[in-house]
């Protein structure tokens, strides 16, 4: 895993971002087997071919597009939530083995009202 992989989502929960959502995203998830790489990572949006990215948006572009969005910690337990409404508050919790932005992805697509497989997140 690259230095960048480590501040994005992973690619599974990536491949739920809706066509055109997190267009201007600085990083991106590639399919290097279509550049004859044999492999799939992150790089810069800049680097990459049309057609052969996916994004790949850090929790700051997250935070970006829903505001409202904090990250917090509450014994050794991250927690992402949104303030939708003075009396609204959605929430998602990072399991052992992800990071906060694989958190707020999930929470922007609740706000979104994408349904992604609860089983493989």
């Amino acid at each position: 895993m690259n230095t960048l992989e480590k501040i994005v989502q992973s690619l599974e929960l990536c491949k739920h971002i809706p066509d055109g959502e997190f267009k201007d995203s600085a990083l991106v998830w590639v399919d290097g087997n279509l550049q004859n790489l044999n492999d799939i990572f992150v790089e810069p949006r800049r680097y990459a071919i049309d057609g052969t990215y996916r994004p790949a948006p850090t929790l700051e572009e997250i935070r970006w597009e829903l505001r409202n969005l904090s990250v917090s910690v509450y014994e050794n337990t991250i927690v992402v939530l949104c303030k939708i409404d003075p009396e609204t508050c959605i929430t998602e919790t990072v399991f052992p083995d992800e990071h906060d932005a694989d958190a707020a992805l999930r929470l922007w697509f609740k706000i979104k009202g994408i349904k992604i497989s609860e089983n493989n997140f």
